[in-house]
């Protein structure tokens, strides 16, 4: 199980071929059980970096790609 939150920070990305690309920014955390199931998992550390943004990333920070 993965929590990801977004941060609110994004930039447009130029790609290699003259487009762009939006980039958000993700706080993750993951559920690490090292006894496969067997109780006393917890989540691992959080972790923040960009990546691509999903269609309803672009809708929650309310950013129109039209």
């Amino acid at each position: 199980m993965e929590q990801r939150q977004l941060t609110g920070k994004w930039y447009l990305k130029k790609t290699f071929w003259g487009k762009y690309r939006v980039m958000v920014e993700v706080r993750s955390s993951k559920w690490d059980d090292p006894s496969y199931g067997h109780g006393g998992g917890s989540y691992s550390p959080e972790r923040i970096f960009y990546e691509d943004a999903r269609e309803s990333d672009l809708i929650e920070l309310g950013i129109n790609c039209a």
